[in-house]
């Protein structure tokens, strides 16, 4: 088995100012970046009939250089700031089944 490593560097924030930062900074060069995002959702299992668990982990991979990962069941409601950045339309969500991710 060969293991894969990410060669860059992890930004973790599980708090709303930290989020709120973030996001701001990725939609202000988005003009220098690539459009193309990877997006992965992760939530807890729950055997529940009819439960739907919430969102844990979103992770937004910008470049081979930098992954986010926004803790967001840590923080006490979803950001603004990161939704307003999942919904930009100069943003391209790219990953495995993303349209079951979202929701859509």
């Amino acid at each position: 088995m060969q293991l894969l490593t990410f060669p860059g560097t992890v930004v973790y924030s599980c708090h709303f100012a930290d989020c709120a930062g973030i996001c701001d900074d990725i939609l202000t060069s988005l003009s220098s970046l690539d459009p193309v995002v990877g997006f992965d959702m992760e939530w807890p299992v729950t055997f529940v009939k009819g439960k739907t668990p919430k969102t844990a982990l979103i992770q937004l991979c910008l470049s081979e250089a930098v992954c986010y990962l926004f803790h967001v069941s840590a923080m006490t409601s979803f950001p603004t700031a990161l939704r307003k950045l999942l919904c930009d339309a100069r943003v391209v969500l790219v990953g495995l089944n993303v349209e079951a991710d979202l929701g859509l």
